[in-house]
C-alpha cells in the first residue's frame, strides 16, 4: 500500500549475504509477490578467508541494526549456548547491564548504573508486576532461561512504549510455533561442593507444531529445577579503645588509638530453591497476513532456608553469648495471560493487546529463636578480646554448654504481597510516501492500565526471658506435649525457658565453616517447627505467649494505580540514509493509597511492640499528568555504519510505601518517627544518547554509546535524621503536612527531638 504504480527498484540486504537489487512493476491496488534467494557473501583473491556468524545471532544483529531505536538483542541460540541459572543471568550478558545476586544466582538487573526500580520488565510487551514488598523491583530468578526465545534491551524509549523506564526496558521474547514439529527435552545435573551433594536437577521440555496449513501454531513448554544455594559466612564488629602501648595515646582526647573485635558471628545458611514454570502459546496467521497470539505464562520459586548463627561477644559491653536459628519458607510466583494482534486493514497497521498479570510473594512459615548462654565462657576465664584471628583468640574460650543456653526470645513472621495489573492498548499506523526520497509512517495509540498492590505483614513476638512455661491454650485446652520430643520437658526442665539442648539431636551436629571456624550446634529445624505449633496459642491468664507486633501491623498498605496514556509519533525517512522520528506521549495517573496509623504511638517491652491506643485506617489520593516528548535521528553514511542520536523524557513512579498516608511514632530515645509523603512527585528525566554501530561479516556488530541523564524530582528517603521538634519548615519544603493536623500535632508535642524517616 501507498506505493505509486509503475516500475520500482527494490534493494534487499542481509548481513552475511550479498545485496541484490530487482526491478518490480506495481499496479494500482495490486499485490506483487517476489521470491528470490540471497547468496552468501563471497571473498575473492589469492587467499580465501571464510567468516561466519551463527544464524540466530545474525538475526539479532540485523534486528539491532534495522531498529528505529537503540536496542541490544540476545538470540535464542545464544541463550541456549550457556547454561545460565535463570533469565536474569541471560540478561546480564548484555552491555550496560549489571546484576544483583541472591544465593549466588542473579535475581535483579541494573541498567546503566541506575537502581533496578528504574527499569521496566516485560514479557512480549506485557509488564511483569513487581515482587518486592515495597518497591517495583522484579525478582527475575523465578523465570527459567529455557522459556525465552530472546531478550531485547531497549536503552532508549519510543513514544509507543511505557514511559516509566528511565533506565530502559527489558523485553523477554517468547517463541512463535515452528513450521515443523519440535519435541525437545533437556536434563542437566550439578554437583554442589559446599554441601557435598549432587541432589540438583534442571529439566525442561518443549513441544511446538503448526496445523491447518500453517494457520495455527501451538507451543507448550515446562521446566522443573532444584538448586542448592547454601553458604557460609562470618561477620565482625569492631570497637576502638585507648592503648597506652601504642603511639598517639591520649586519654583526654575523644579519639582512640587502637581497635579490637567487639563481636564475632559465624553463620551457616542451608537453602534449597525449587523453580517450576510453564507456558502455552497459540498463534494464528490471519488472512490479512497478520497474527493473533494468545499466551499464558506461569513461573514460581519455592525457597526453604535454614540459618544457624552464633554470636561471640568478644568483650563488647552488654553483649551476650547468643545462638540464633531461623527457619523460613518463601513462595514467589508470577503469571500472565494475554491476547495480542498485529493486523492490516485498509492501509492501516493495527497493533492491539489485552492482558492480565499478577505476582505474589508469600511466607507460609518464618520462625526465629534466640538462645542466650550464661556465662558463656569456660570456668575461670574472662571474656576474650582481640583484633584478629578469632579462631585462636575468641572461639576456643567458649563454654559450649547448650543446656545453659536458654531461649530468650522467639519471633514468628508472616508477610504477603500481591500485585495485579490489567491493561489494554491499541496502536494504529499508516505508511506514506511523499516523493521517491521521502517516505515515513504516522502512528498513534493509547493504553490504559490498572494496577492493584497490597502488602500484609504480621509479627508475633515472645519475650521468653520474662515468663515461665505456658501450659494452656487460649481456648482453655492444655498444651499437650505427650508423644513429642518435648514430652518430659515440663516436668524435667531446670529453668523458666526451654534450653538449646532440647532442640538438638545427640550427639550435637557441628559444621566447619570456611576451613577455620566451627558452627555448633546445628539445630533440628523440625524441632523448632514443632515447638511453635505446640505453643503458638499459649496463654497464662490474660498474658499471651506470642503477642502481635504493632509496628508490623502499621506497615500494611494498599495501592490502586490507574494510568491512561496516549501518543502521536511520526517516522520520516530521507532515502535510506536518514531516519528522523519525533513524537509526544502523555501519561495521566490517578492513584488511591490506604495505610494505617496509631493515634497513641507505640510502646515497647522487650521485643514486643504494641499500639495501646489501637490502629486506625487512613487513605489519600494522588494524581499527575506528565508530557514525554521524544526525538531520535539515525544517520547511515555507509553500508557498515549507523549513527543514532536520541533525546527523550521518561519518568519513574515512587516505591509503593513512600506516598502512603503513614504516621508511626515510636518510643525509643530519640523518639523514632516515620512519615509518608502523599505529595511526593514522580521522578522525571531527560535522556540524551549518541550511539554508533559498526557492522559486517568480519566484525559482527561493534557498538559505542555515550549517554547523559538529567533526573529531576528524584525520590529518596531521609532515614533516622536527628531533628528538633521545630521542623515544620523542613517538612513543608518536601510537601509533608502531618505536623499541622490533629491528632498528629498533639503526638509530636510529646518529645523535643526525633529520629525522623521521611521520603
Amino acid at each position: 500500500s501507498n506505493i505509486p504504480p509503475g516500475s520500482h527498484s527494490i534493494r534487499i540486504s542481509y548481513i552475511g549475504y550479498s545485496t541484490r537489487t530487482i526491478d518490480v512493476v506495481f499496479e494500482d491496488g495490486g499485490t506483487v509477490t517476489a521470491n528470490l534467494m540471497l547468496l552468501p557473501q563471497e571473498v575473492q583473491g589469492k587467499e580465501v578467508v571464510v567468516t561466519a556468524q551463527m544464524r540466530g545471532q545474525l538475526a539479532a544483529i540485523n534486528q539491532q541494526v534495522s531498529s528505529n531505536t537503540i536496542v541490544n538483542v540476545v538470540s535464542e541460540e545464544k541463550i541456549q549456548e550457556l547454561p545460565d541459572a535463570n533469565a536474569a543471568e541471560a540478561i546480564g550478558r548484555l552491555p550496560g547491564v549489571s546484576i544483583i545476586r541472591s544465593g549466588g544466582e542473579a535475581s535483579k538487573v541494573v541498567l546503566r548504573g541506575l537502581s533496578s526500580k528504574f527499569s521496566n520488565i516485560t514479557v512480549d510487551g506485557i509488564t511483569i508486576p513487581g515482587t518486592d514488598s515495597t518497591s517495583r523491583d522484579v525478582d527475575l530468578s523465578m523465570i527459567s532461561q529455557g522459556s525465552l526465545a530472546g531478550v531485547e534491551l531497549y536503552k532508549s524509549l519510543l513514544p509507543d512504549q511505557d514511559g516509566d523506564a528511565i533506565a530502559g526496558t527489558i523485553n523477554l521474547v517468547t517463541r512463535k510455533a515452528p513450521s515443523e514439529r519440535l519435541l525437545r527435552f533437556d536434563l542437566k545435573g550439578d554437583y554442589n561442593r559446599l554441601m557435598s551433594s549432587a541432589n540438583q536437577y534442571d529439566f525442561s521440555g518443549r513441544y511446538g507444531e503448526r496445523f491447518f496449513s500453517d494457520v495455527l501454531g501451538i507451543q507448550i513448554q515446562g521446566n522443573l529445577e532444584s538448586k542448592i544455594r547454601s553458604k557460609e559466612n562470618t561477620e565482625r564488629l569492631y570497637g576502638d579503645f585507648d592503648n597506652p602501648a601504642l603511639p598517639g595515646y591520649d586519654p583526654t582526647s575523644h579519639f582512640r588509638n587502637d581497635y579490637k573485635i567487639n563481636q564475632f558471628t559465624v553463620a551457616f545458611t542451608n537453602e534449597t530453591r525449587k523453580r517450576s514454570g510453564g507456558q502455552m502459546i497459540l498463534d494464528i496467521n490471519t488472512p490479512d497476513s497478520g497474527l493473533v497470539k494468545v499466551s499464558g505464562l506461569y513461573n514460581s520459586t519455592q525457597r526453604r532456608i535454614g540459618v544457624d548463627s552464633r554470636i561471640y561477644p568478644a568483650g563488647a559491653s552488654g553483649a551476650t553469648w547468643d545462638y540464633i536459628y531461623r527457619s523460613t519458607e518463601v513462595g514467589m510466583s508470577t503469571a500472565n495471560a494475554s491476547i495480542q494482534g498485529k493486523n492490516f486493514f485498509s492501509g492501516f497497521d493495527l497493533d492491539w493487546s489485552a492482558s492480565y498479570a499478577h505476582s505474589r510473594v508469600d511466607n507460609p512459615f518464618d520462625y526465629e529463636m534466640r538462645f542466650t548462654e550464661t556465662p558463656g565462657v569456660l570456668p575461670g576465664q574472662s571474656v576474650p578480646s582481640g583484633r584478629d584471628h578469632p579462631e585462636l583468640n575468641i572461639i576456643p574460650f567458649a563454654a559450649n554448654d547448650y543446656s545453659a543456653a536458654a531461649c530468650s526470645s522467639a519471633v514468628y513472621y508472616q508477610q504477603q504481597n500481591f500485585e495485579r495489573e490489567r491493561a489494554a492498548s491499541l496502536n494504529v499506523a499508516r505508511k506514506y510516501g511523499l516523493t521517491d526520497e521521502l517516505s515515513g509512517e504516522l502512528k498513534a495509540g493509547g493504553k490504559y492500565k490498572e494496577r492493584t498492590r497490597w502488602m500484609s505483614r504480621a509479627e508475633f513476638d515472645d519475650n521468653s526471658y520474662l515468663h515461665g512455661f505456658y501450659s494452656t491454650n487460649i481456648d482453655g485446652s492444655p498444651i499437650v506435649l505427650t508423644g513429642t520430643r518435648f514430652e518430659g520437658y515440663y516436668l524435667n526442665r531446670t529453668g523458666m525457658a526451654p534450653s538449646l539442648s532440647d532442640f538438638i539431636n545427640q550427639p550435637a551436629s557441628t559444621r566447619d565453616l570456611l576451613g577455620l571456624y566451627k558452627m555448633s550446634p546445628i539445630i533440628d529445624e523440625n524441632a523448632m517447627r514443632l515447638w511453635y505449633n505446640l505453643n503458638k496459642n499459649g496463654v497464662s491468664g490474660a498474658s499471651l505467649e506470642y503477642n502481635s507486633n504493632g509496628q508490623a501491623a502499621l506497615d500494611q498498605y494498599g495501592v490502586m494505580e490507574r494510568v491512561t496514556a496516549g501518543y502521536l509519533m511520526n517516522t520520516l525517512n530521507v532515502g535510506r540514509n536518514i531516519t528522523f522520528l519525533a513524537g509526544l506521549r502523555v501519561e495521566k495517573e490517578a492513584n488511591d493509597y490506604n495505610a494505617r496509623f496509631s493515634p497513641g504511638g507505640l510502646q515497647t517491652i522487650g521485643i514486643v511492640v504494641s499500639a495501646p491506643a489501637g490502629i486506625v485506617d487512613t487513605n489519600t489520593a494522588y494524581g499527575e499528568t506528565i508530557l514525554l516528548p521524544n526525538a531520535q535521528l539515525i544517520l547511515r553514511p555507509t553500508d557498515f555504519l549507523n549513527v543514532r542520536m536520541a533525546a527523550y523524557r521518561a519518568l519513574a513512579r515512587p516505591d509503593y510505601n513512600l506516598r502512603l498516608p503513614q504516621f508511626v511514632l515510636g518510643t525509643f530515645t530519640p523518639t523514632q518517627l516515620t512519615m509518608g509523603n502523599p505529595n511526593l512527585k514522580d521522578t522525571k528525566a531527560w535522556n540524551f544518547e549518541v550511539n554508533t554501530q559498526v557492522y559486517g561479516n568480519r566484525v559482527g556488530l561493534v557498538t559505542i554509546s555515550v549517554f547523559y541523564k538529567r533526573i529531576d524530582d528524584l525520590y529518596h528517603e531521609m532515614i533516622n535524621a536527628n531533628i528538633s521538634r521545630s521542623f515544620d519548615s523542613l517538612l513543608g519544603a518536601i510537601g509533608v503536612t502531618w505536623q499541622n493536623v490533629e491528632p498528629f500535632k498533639s503526638l509530636l508535642a510529646r518529645s523535643n527531638s526525633y529520629s525522623l524517616t521521611v521520603p
